[in-house]
C-alpha cells in the first residue's frame, strides 16, 4: 500500500481515530478501528441471524429470544416482567452537552482556528454531533438463544452455525461467546447471545440464565458505548481542527509536529470539559509511562526516514512524537498565551515557511519564544 511507504508522516496527520467498527463481548471487549483513509468503499451484506430449526422468536420489552415450544410461555413471561432496556448514560450526557454548548464552542473554535463561524458550525455538526447521535441511535439487533447445553451441542453437531457458538469435536464440548458487532457505518449484523442452562436445571435456574444473559450483555454494551462516546468527542474535535486548520497547511515532514501538537491540544482543550477529564491536556503532553521511548529520544526537527526504523518501533515512535509535539505547543501557549495558536496559524498561511527551522523562526517572530531546544532534545 502507498500509505505504508509514508507511514510516519501520515500517522502524524490525524492523531485521534474516528470510531467506525468495533466488537464487544460480555467477557472481553475488543475493537477494530479504521482511519478515514482506510474505511472500505464497499459494504458486505448484513449477516442475519440463523434461527435454529424448531426455534421461534419471542419478544417482550424490546428484547427478543429464540426458544423452542417447551420454553415459549415462561420466556415470554420473563421478558415481559423485565425492566425496559437502559441506554448508555454517559453517551447521552455527551450528546446533550455538545448540542447545548454548540454556539459557544463554535465561536471559540472560530477564534482559535481563524475560520469563519459558519464553516466551523457545519464541521461541528458533522464531526462532533453526528458521530455521537449515530451512537445514541444504535439499537443492536440481539437475540437470546434460550436452551440447555446438550441441545445447543446437538444443534451445532447437526450443522447450525453462528459466530458466537463453536463445537469442538475433539473435546466434544461447546464454546460460547457473547459478542455484539457494533458499527455506525452500516446496518449492524444480528447477534445471537447464549442464555444457556444445564440440562437438569429447574425453572428458577432457567430463568436465572436468561436474566443474567440479558443483564450482562446490556451492562457491557452500555459501558462500552459510554467509553466510546468520550473517545468520539475527542476524535471529533481532532478531525474538525485538522480538516479546517491543519490539512491545507501542507506541512512538510519536519513541520508536522506543529499540526500534530495544535490538533491534540485543541481537541483535548475542547473535549475535556464535555467528557469530564480535566487533566486531559496534561496527560497528553507528558511521556507515556508504558512507552520505553522518552521525549529526549525523538528529534522532531529531524524525523527519521521510514526505512531506517524497525517496524516494531514505529508505534512507540508515533506515540512519543505525538506527545512531545503536544508538549511543545503547550509550552508555547504557556509562554505566549492562548493567542499563540491563532497568531501562528495565520502567519503560516501567509508566509508558508519552507522547512522546519523556518517554521521555528516564524513562531519565534510571532511569539518571542524559541522552541528549537524543546523540539530537538
Amino acid at each position: 500500500m502507498a500509505e505504508l511507504e509514508h507511514m510516519i508522516p501520515k500517522s502524524l496527520l490525524l492523531p485521534l481515530i474516528v470510531l467506525s467498527l468495533c466488537l464487544i463481548d460480555s467477557r472481553a471487549l475488543a475493537q477494530d478501528t479504521l482511519t478515514p483513509a482506510t474505511v472500505p468503499t464497499t459494504q458486505r451484506a448484513r449477516r442475519e441471524a440463523q434461527i435454529p430449526q424448531g426455534f421461534t422468536k419471542v419478544e417482550g420489552e424490546g428484547r427478543a429470544a429464540l426458544v423452542e415450544a417447551v420454553d415459549q410461555a415462561w420466556v415470554k413471561e420473563r421478558l415481559g416482567a423485565m425492566k425496559p432496556t437502559s441506554r448508555p448514560f454517559v453517551l447521552n450526557q455527551m450528546l446533550t452537552r455538545v448540542k447545548q454548548q454548540k454556539d459557544e464552542l463554535v465561536k471559540q473554535l472560530a477564534a482559535d482556528l481563524g475560520v469563519a463561524p459558519e464553516t466551523v458550525a457545519a464541521a461541528y455538526d458533522k464531526d462532533v454531533i453526528t458521530p455521537l447521535q449515530q451512537m445514541e441511535d444504535l439499537r443492536p439487533p440481539i437475540f437470546y438463544l434460550v436452551s440447555n447445553t446438550d441441545r445447543v451441542k446437538e444443534l451445532l453437531k447437526n450443522g447450525w452455525q453462528d459466530p458466537n457458538f463453536y463445537y469442538n469435536r475433539v473435546a466434544d464440548a461447546i464454546v460460547m461467546a457473547g459478542a455484539i458487532g457494533v458499527r455506525t457505518d452500516a446496518t449492524m449484523d444480528d447477534s445471537i447471545i447464549p442464555a444457556v442452562y444445564p440440562k437438569d436445571a429447574n425453572q428458577d435456574g432457567k430463568g436465572k440464565a436468561l436474566t443474567e444473559a440479558v443483564a450482562s450483555t446490556e451492562n457491557d454494551y452500555n459501558k462500552f458505548m459510554d467509553e466510546r462516546s468520550k473517545a468520539a468527542v475527542g476524535s471529533g474535535f481532532a478531525t474538525l481542527v485538522h480538516e479546517l486548520a491543519i490539512k491545507d497547511l501542507n506541512l512538510k515532514d519536519d513541520q508536522r509536529w506543529y499540526g500534530l501538537g495544535v490538533d491534540i491540544i485543541l481537541a483535548s482543550k475542547y473535549s475535556a470539559p464535555i467528557t469530564e477529564q480535566p487533566d486531559l491536556v496534561k496527560s497528553m503532553a507528558m511521556d507515556n509511562p508504558r512507552n520505553p521511548l522518552r521525549f529526549t529520544a525523538v528529534d522532531l526537527l529531524h524525523p527519521p526516514a521510514n526505512e531506517s526504523m524497525n517496524t516494531e518501533a514505529i508505534p512507540f515512535y508515533v506515540d512519543t512524537a505525538r506527545r512531545k509535539s503536544t508538549a511543545v505547543i503547550q509550552k508555547l501557549i504557556e509562554g505566549a498565551g492562548a493567542g499563540a495558536i491563532p497568531k501562528t496559524l495565520a502567519a503560516i498561511r501567509t508566509e508558508k515557511p519552507a522547512d522546519g527551522p523556518a517554521l521555528v523562526k516564524l513562531i519565534q517572530t510571532q511569539t518571542g519564544i524559541d522552541i528549537t531546544n524543546d523540539l530537538t532534545h
